[in-house]
């Protein structure tokens, strides 16, 4: 996650999702009544007569004030009444915006403390992804203790602040159990990481292992 700009007085910031896990964290952030800003497509009528009729979609930017937010696996849906847009769209009505890697946009809210410090966390440079992987399945090799997997295993641990990476394959991502393991590390200041079908350490990881973790000390 990237923060082109934040003013701390009226709670604007503009964001800039870089990876799948700002999602994650963004749906943590994002509540209802907040305000969010961005460039979406949006059908556009004409009234022929007594009739509207769709002409199309066109890309504009929109203000909602959002009621409801889905985490998918590749995007954030957020829901609610349109607040800001062009004059031939209507105010009130629903739209919902998809916030996905690349999309720039603005959220304006009342700030609590915690949402702050996950903002923070979010914004952590962590070791390049294929490198970390190389550790975990470095450590695997060596059988030294210092990388485990499998839910169960991790989930012994996540609370102990003895994990340094978490590493999850993005497909488990939205998983209940898998998410409080996240939040535990996240609190415990662990680094986390998703790995990706798309190339071949993050394949053989979500085939294998599907979630494992680097840790700070062995545990056994």
């Amino acid at each position: 996650m990237k923060i082109l700009r934040f003013d701390r007085k009226s709670g604007l910031i503009k964001i800039l999702i870089t990876n799948n896990l700002d999602l994650w964290h963004l749906s943590r952030i994002i509540k209802p009544k907040d305000k969010i800003i961005a460039k979406s497509l949006r059908s556009v009528f004409i009234r022929r007569g007594e009739k509207k009729e769709k002409v199309g979609k066109k890309l504009m930017k929109l203000g909602i004030e959002v009621e409801k937010i889905e985490l998918e696996k590749e995007r954030l849906r957020v829901i609610g009444r349109i607040r800001e847009a062009p004059e031939e769209v209507k105010l009130g009505s629903f739209h919902s915006l998809d916030l996905k890697v690349g999309t720039i946009f603005f959220l304006q809210k009342e700030w609590e403390e915690e949402e702050l410090k996950r903002l923070e966390f979010a914004q952590m440079k962590i070791k390049e992804k294929r490198e970390t992987l190389n550790e975990f399945f470095l450590h695997l090799a060596k059988q030294d203790g210092f990388s485990i997997y499998g839910k169960e295993e991790v989930k012994k641990v996540s609370s102990t602040g003895a994990i340094k990476v978490l590493i999850v394959c993005e497909d488990n991502m939205m998983e209940k159990d898998v998410e409080r393991m996240m939040e535990e590390v996240r609190e415990r200041g662990g680094e986390i990481i998703l790995a990706s079908k798309k190339d071949k350490l993050g394949k053989k990881f979500c085939k294998t292992y599907g979630i494992g973790a680097i840790l700070r000390f062995r545990v056994y």
